[in-house]
């Protein structure tokens, strides 16, 4: 998961799908509680990896990413978090293998 997020981090202005992970993991919450735990740990991972500055790379790139992150896919990745959490504790989510 955090080589995922790393690679994001890094491409984020390379390539415009290193920006669609959030759109990406929504797919996870959709399936099954196992997938929608894995999904809800790439979250949290991805908003943690941009918030550490990467050894290597400038302060200003950092937060260059961290700024653009939050414009474009953090509310996304907040509000995926809270209907997963509503989905869950509903036990609307498939249970099934």
């Amino acid at each position: 998961i955090k080589l995922v997020c790393r690679i994001t981090k890094l491409g984020w202005f390379d390539d415009s799908t290193h920006r669609e992970l959030a759109d990406d993991v929504q797919k996870f919450l959709q399936a099954t509680v196992e997938h929608c735990i894995l999904g809800l740990k790439i979250l949290n991972q991805l908003v943690d990896e941009l918030n550490i500055p990467t050894t290597g790379r400038t302060l200003t790139q950092h937060r260059k990413t961290s700024v653009s992150f939050r414009d474009v896919c953090l509310f996304k990745v907040f509000q995926l978090g809270l209907t997963s959490l509503k989905q869950l504790q509903g036990g609307t989510i498939n249970t099934d293998p």
